[in-house]
């Protein structure tokens, strides 16, 4: 009985799992940064926590270097390209949201996501070619008006997504 009582207690030991601090670590914080971004010269990274299974925080950071507009000649073409010079654009965003998962694991699966962000824009170069006609002397003169300056913007919004962990 006693020999039992053992096997049955080395037995349930076995299959009871054990607390194993550094793979609770690893599902309750992730890195992540979008690859395909880059592509657009935009680097990003960003941060999430689980607080439980069905609720985190994630941050990011996204900028965009100053310099000319990704595929612009694919969009302007011909004279309007012209019209607008060389243009340079820089961005620069803080994003903050917390995340609702339906998933069963931490950071796993469907979410729902209010979210809030800052963005920064910085444009320098934007030259536009006004042409204003004379009707005295009949003759067109070119006005060009160079732009430059700063915007940047709060947005609030909600967002619907899925994350799977590779």
């Amino acid at each position: 009985m006693k020999t039992k009582l053992i096997f049955i207690g080395l037995l349930a030991t076995n299959l009871l799992p054990a607390q194993n601090l550094r793979s609770s670590a690893e599902k309750m914080n992730t890195i992540k940064t979008n690859v395909m971004a880059y592509a657009f010269r935009n680097i990003n990274v960003s941060y999430e926590r689980s607080f439980s299974k069905t609720i985190a925080l994630n941050i990011g950071f996204a900028t965009m270097p100053t310099g000319g507009v990704p595929f612009m000649d694919t969009f302007i073409k011909g004279d309007d390209r012209k019209e607008i010079g060389d243009v340079k654009l820089g961005t620069t965003a803080i994003t903050i949201e917390p995340r609702f998962y339906f998933g069963e694991k931490y950071n796993s699966g469907f979410y729902l996501a209010p979210y809030y962000r800052y963005t920064n824009v910085k444009v320098d170069q934007l030259r536009y070619n006004y042409v204003m006609h004379n009707d005295i002397t009949n003759i067109d003169v070119d006005n060009p008006i160079d732009l430059n300056g700063k915007f940047s913007a709060n947005s609030f919004g909600l967002m619907l997504g899925v994350q799977w962990l590779l």
